[in-house]
């Protein structure tokens, strides 16, 4: 921003707080004024020597003087920003807009400024007041483009980068925000070929793959996915986008070993997230591996104790290997609302000579599903063997007329 000549310390207009794009050259011949103010001259001095916040104190004084406060200001924003205190830095280019509404990088600069702070909507404005005063400038389209990305505004975030592209046509990361506009979009397969583009031709870098994947699992693009994937993880080997791609194509296939494989992975990444030790535990039920199974719901419950699924899981793993109390237990977590788990609950209780305990998880397997004809056969040989005849009776009679079909088939073959 600051450059020497003839003693003479000077400013440019031109000179952008941060430019996205970073290929921009500084020219210092352009738009050059000399510092008008000696407290403006020390402060550029100040600066030029990394005393920045003593330039800070002088800039305060030069702000005072009509004919260099917009200097000033600049400056002042110049120096907060490089201090990373990006509020400040904001606020002195509000001050800079406001004083001079025509500057051609006030609005810009406060839309970079806003964009660090994270305060997408306020940035988009700027961006679009700075389209105003320099629209010849790729950087204010490109900033436009990533504000209204960032305010899910896909359609709007588009014609910012077409326009950016207008200026420089093969500008990745320009082409990369019209993808990620064109997903927001829900048009993967334009934004496909823009990735499929890039990815042949550019520098691979790793947001641009994780981006890329996402489109590719959309579209079921299993050979991009493993291609991509391994490309990503040749650069980082724990990349959440490439295992969750590859776990994703593989469940999608069926093929539950590649899946438990790259959800392990994941799991050991992110020993905190709910949905890789729930998927984990989807492959190995699908590979017959149930204690596996068990722990990973168990990890999964232990992040979303309230997750349905996962208390169905572990109600059924329990029960499949004779763990009853387990069992009812994650059932009653549950709500009881499941017939399914209540009816394998009653089918334990009764071989182990519980009957009063299958009886009243048969009639609450019922209770969700009427017709559960297996539930009131079985109710009856339970209550038969609880000595109470006549109501064992009446279920038996009760499940012939509800299906005479599969009642009939059963008593046919007892």
């Amino acid at each position: 921003m600051v450059a020497e000549q003839n003693k003479w310390l000077w400013f440019s207009d031109t000179q952008w707080v941060e430019n996205p794009l970073a290929e921009e050259d500084y020219d210092p011949q352009a738009e050059k004024r000399p510092a008008s103010h000696p407290a403006l001259l020390r402060a550029m001095e100040l600066h030029r020597d990394g005393h920045d916040d003593e330039a800070l104190i002088q800039l305060g004084a030069a702000e005072e003087d009509a004919e260099s406060r917009a200097d000033a200001l600049g400056l002042a924003g110049q120096i907060l920003f490089e201090q990373k205190c990006f509020e400040e830095a904001s606020e002195s280019y509000r001050k800079l807009a406001e004083h001079s509404p025509d500057h051609p990088t006030a609005h810009f600069n406060r839309g970079v400024s806003l964009a660090r702070l994270g305060q997408w909507r306020d940035a988009v404005e700027c961006f679009q007041r700075a389209a105003v005063a320099a629209p010849q400038r790729t950087e204010v389209w490109f900033g436009l483009g990533v504000s209204l990305l960032h305010q899910r505004r896909g359609a709007e975030a588009r014609a910012a980068f077409q326009q950016s592209l207008k200026l420089r046509p093969e500008h990745v990361p320009t082409l990369a925000g019209e993808a990620v506009a064109l997903q927001m979009d829900k048009k993967p397969l334009p934004a496909l070929a823009i990735y499929r583009r890039l990815l042949g031709e550019k520098a691979e870098a790793p947001e641009l793959l994780a981006n890329a994947l996402a489109v590719a699992v959309e579209l079921r693009e299993r050979a991009l996915v493993r291609e991509w994937a391994a490309k990503l993880l040749r650069a980082d080997p724990r990349s959440r986008a490439a295992w969750l791609a590859l776990a994703t194509v593989a469940i999608e296939a069926e093929d539950f070993q590649a899946g438990s494989e790259c959800c392990a992975k994941l799991t050991e990444n992110a020993p905190d997230c709910f949905e890789d030790w729930y998927n984990l535990g989807v492959c190995y039920q699908r590979l017959e591996r149930p204690e596996e199974a068990f722990r990973a719901f168990e990890h999964a419950a232990g992040i979303r104790p309230d997750h349905a699924g996962t208390l169905k899981a572990l109600a059924m793993l329990a029960i499949e290997r004779g763990d009853v109390e387990a069992g009812a237990r994650y059932h009653k977590a549950l709500g009881g609302v499941s017939w399914e788990i209540a009816f394998q609950l009653g089918l334990l209780y009764q071989d182990k000579g519980l009957l009063e305990e299958a009886a009243e998880q048969y009639r609450e397997a019922l209770r969700r599903k009427a017709d559960c004809v297996e539930a009131l056969i079985n109710l009856g040989h339970v209550l038969q063997g609880l000595g109470r005849q006549e109501e064992a009776r009446e279920c038996w009679r009760t499940a012939v007329q509800t299906r005479p079909d599969v009642a009939g088939e059963y008593f046919g073959k007892s």
